[in-house]
């Protein structure tokens, strides 16, 4: 789990602004969002280092970003690396992994694509409680069982919510420290795991049976992103300096995760994606210039091998303002 030229519409808040400002310390800095998106994308994009052999097996990794007819859209990484476009969603807000393929909060409903995306495979319209603020849909999680878990809100005013496969929404509930990031998971079908803020502004991923509960889990401060695989198994977060992924038990016992990979000098990242089993972690990155503006934005893309994990993609993406990303279930 947008300001700026990276908006996302509907209520997100930029990653670059807020991911910046949740660190471990009292003390912020904002590197801002990137510059215009192009006006006419391509309709594919190449990466700059194709991987050797396929990155993606089982399934690609969706973008929701603009770029597509002139438009919000799904764009599909391929097993060759390249981002494809494939369905224009002017009225998307949010993605998350589903099972055999991708959720989207489109509009009034939720869609669960698979395939090639092109079309909605279910449509569940979402029915809100009487009197909600709002409905705009800032994050979206689904448990391995496919109960949906929803942030609301825009502009720091954030709630969270569930709701069943009938689409009913239920427990809108704010917490008392806002998230500087809106992001929901689920470990199982009873505890989300969530970023939590203190009264120090220091932020943590922290698991519980609902938001205002969860406990904060001791092993990083200042995290900026957290993501959660499909299955529940694996967590992956990220701090202002680097990248970290461990099995879920480990996090709940304590255990320090390993480090994947270093964020480089200047740049930000966001967008933290793992696939259903744990195995892939794909997230975006930007190089912050003097102005505070994000530009020279990648996917990069890791693999677990071997007890260890290995850069499989780093690629220019064809688009500029990303509202998430999945991968297929």
């Amino acid at each position: 789990m947008t300001t700026g030229s990276m908006t996302r519409v509907a209520g997100v808040v930029a990653p670059l602004l807020l991911l910046s400002a949740c660190t471990g310390s009292a003390s912020t800095s904002s590197p801002g969002a990137p510059g215009p998106a192009q006006s006419t994308p391509p309709a594919s994009a190449p990466s700059a280092a194709t991987p050797s052999g396929s990155a993606f097996p089982g399934g690609g990794l969706a973008v929701l970003a603009d770029g597509v007819q002139g438009g919000v859209g799904l764009w599909m990484l391929d097993p060759q690396a390249r981002f494809k476009a494939t369905v224009s969603l002017p009225q998307a807000t949010s993605i998350a992994t589903a099972n055999g393929g991708i959720a989207v909060v489109n509009g009034p409903a939720l869609e669960t694509r698979k395939g090639d995306l092109a079309s909605a495979a279910s449509t569940v319209s979402l029915k809100w409680p009487a009197g909600a603020a709002s409905t705009d849909v800032a994050a979206l999680g689904l448990s391995p069982a496919g109960r949906i878990g929803l942030v609301v809100g825009a502009d720091g005013a954030y709630s969270y919510a569930t709701a069943g496969s009938d689409g009913q929404v239920a427990g809108l509930a704010s917490v008392s420290q806002q998230p500087f990031t809106p992001l929901i998971g689920w470990l199982d079908e009873q505890r989300m795991v969530v970023l939590a803020t203190d009264v120090q502004q220091v932020s943590r991923v922290a698991v519980g049976a609902d938001p205002a509960s969860a406990q904060p889990l001791t092993q990083l401060i200042g995290c900026r992103w957290v993501a959660v695989s499909a299955d529940g198994g694996t967590i992956a977060a990220a701090t202002g300096s680097a990248l970290y992924v461990g099995p879920s038990a480990d996090w709940l016992a304590g255990k320090q995760p390993a480090e994947v990979a270093r964020v480089d000098e200047g740049s930000v990242v966001w967008d933290l994606a793992l696939d259903r089993t744990g195995g892939r972690l794909a997230y975006l990155t930007g190089v912050v210039a003097p102005d505070g503006t994000v530009g020279s934005i990648r996917e990069i893309v890791y693999a677990a091998s071997a007890g260890s994990w290995r850069k499989t993609a780093d690629i220019s993406v064809p688009f500029n303002k990303i509202r998430g990303q999945a991968w297929l279930g």
